[in-house]
């Protein structure tokens, strides 16, 4: 059988980078306890999130250049992944962070209410599945340009020896999966802020 990326795997790491994300904003406001409200949450949450996407890409792209084969051809992956990393970091972030600002009571305490933990689970799904259809777009690529399934395809996260042609088509697919999956967590952050009374309009932002 082709050899497939776990999603199990891409499900423990999202919890992982996303409880950390929450955890660096509850730590960054522990001292402000005036700053509350979804808005706030929002914004913040997407401050932290754009914040982690620039330095993750940074590692993926200094990786590429030392360790790729073809340095070059696979940065142009990277490149791509670099300027979507932000919209989808910072929208999961900013759900993430404006339900826990939203809840958090007046004298400053964070609540980890149920859904705190249900909005945190729900951008943990869709990192994963951001992550998951990155890691298939190698496998997508060898079967739409009809070369066979490798052993080590999914070794690297590149397809063996890629000829030019396959390197674009790679970078495409690489950005469309994780493109659909962070509009979907923009989507959702915008319906939050919408719930907000409209005057004033950010009250509570920093």
């Amino acid at each position: 059988s082709a050899p497939h990326p776990s999603t199990g795997r891409y499900l423990t790491v999202a919890l992982a980078e996303e409880a950390a994300k929450l955890g660096a904003l509850a730590f960054a406001l522990r001292r402000q306890p005036a700053v509350h409200g979804m808005r706030a949450g929002l914004v913040l949450g997407a401050a932290v999130g754009a914040g982690f996407a620039a330095l993750e890409s940074t590692g993926h792209a200094l990786d590429a250049a030392l360790w790729a084969p073809d340095p070059w051809g696979q940065l142009e992956t990277e490149l791509v992944r670099g300027l979507l990393a932000p919209l989808g970091q910072g929208a999961w972030s900013a759900v993430a962070g404006g339900v826990l600002l939203a809840l958090r009571r007046p004298d400053g305490r964070f609540r980890y209410a149920p859904p705190v933990v249900a909005a945190g689970l729900g951008v943990a799904l869709l990192h994963a599945l951001a992550d998951t259809a990155r890691g298939l777009s190698p496998w997508l690529v060898v079967r739409l340009t009809g070369r066979g399934v490798e052993t080590g395809l999914f070794a690297p996260g590149y397809p063996p020896q890629p000829s030019a042609a396959q390197q674009h088509l790679l970078t495409l697919v690489s950005a469309l999966g994780p493109a659909l999956v962070a509009l979907a967590g923009l989507f959702w952050a915008l319906s939050l802020a919408r719930r907000n009374p409209p005057y004033p309009p950010w009250k509570n932002t920093p």
